[in-house]
């Protein structure tokens, strides 16, 4: 059976499996499953990841703003702060006005030293906080693409084994933070968005479950996926020993537009010939 994350009660599992659950956190109630972190991987509430990319990026905003408003003020020193550097600006005028003995003032030095003594370190602490920032907002994303591959190859279907495909599909998955939470898009053996036919013929933009499709099609990758290497017919059905991988995009079950459309482009005949033999 699956183990559910978390159960309103104890009775939905069997009496065998209730040590392994504890009461949850929050209000809601119920009993959370006990899983020890290993390997990198544990068990991460989507709530809390979108909470946290939220709070990243209102964080990430704000040192934003502190830099804006220290440039600005670079650029108005009558806006500085603290409030010596406003006394400065008035003792200024006070020696433009009565220069003491030996010349007039340097104004360009004594701006240099008002800069490196009250702006620097203003800008200096802006760019550290947003350097941590973008830091966090890297390994929340990490973290999320590797949950999502996991969560994909754990479908039966694929039974996938993460240790070997797990960067590598990685690579292929760019995240980003955005105040509703963390937004995956997959890129193709070239590096660039993936588009693909869905079931009613609309191009939409490839999940990570195609990703998965594609890696299982593939004669290379194929071994690492279990559900796939136990099937009688190989990875694709053809009857081939081990499977082959799929040559002609028009026949894949999740055509990649970007291929087709390179293909088009830099080989016309290939493809009125693959588009003929697939019947498109």
């Amino acid at each position: 059976m699956t183990l559910k994350a978390k159960i309103e009660s104890l009775d939905e599992v069997p009496e065998a499996l209730r040590e392994h659950y504890s009461p949850a956190d929050g209000d809601d109630g119920g009993f959370k499953l006990s899983v020890e972190k290993s390997g990198g991987l544990a068990l991460v509430s989507e709530e809390g990841a979108l909470k946290a990319a939220r709070d990243a990026r209102r964080e990430a905003d704000e040192a934003k703003r502190l830099e804006r408003e220290a440039r600005q003020r670079l650029e108005a020193f009558g806006d500085l702060e603290p409030g010596k550097a406003r006394d400065a600006l008035a003792e200024l005028d006070k020696l433009r006005k009565n220069p003491p003995k030996g010349g007039e003032v340097d104004m360009d030095a004594v701006k240099r030293e008002l800069m490196e003594r009250e702006v620097k370190p203003l800008l200096d602490r802006a760019r550290e906080t947003e350097e941590k920032l973008k830091a966090q907002a890297e390994r929340l994303s990490s973290s999320y693409v590797s949950a999502e591959i996991k969560r994909v190859l754990s479908d039966p279907e694929l039974d996938g084994r993460f240790g070997l495909l797990g960067d590598h599909m990685a690579r292929r998955i760019k995240a980003q933070v955005t105040d509703e939470g963390v937004a995956l898009q997959v890129l193709d053996r070239d590096g660039q968005p993936w588009s693909r036919f869905d079931d009613k013929g609309t191009v939409t933009a490839a999940t990570v479950r195609d990703l998965a499709e594609e890696l299982a099609n593939d004669r290379e990758f194929a071994p690492a996926f279990g559900a796939r290497s136990k099937s009688p017919h190989g990875v694709n059905g053809s009857g081939a020993a081990g499977g082959r991988k799929t040559d002609n995009p028009f026949k894949s079950k999740t055509p990649n537009v970007t291929e087709i459309s390179r293909l088009a482009r830099e080989n016309p005949a290939e493809y009125a010939r693959l588009k003929a033999e697939a019947g498109a």
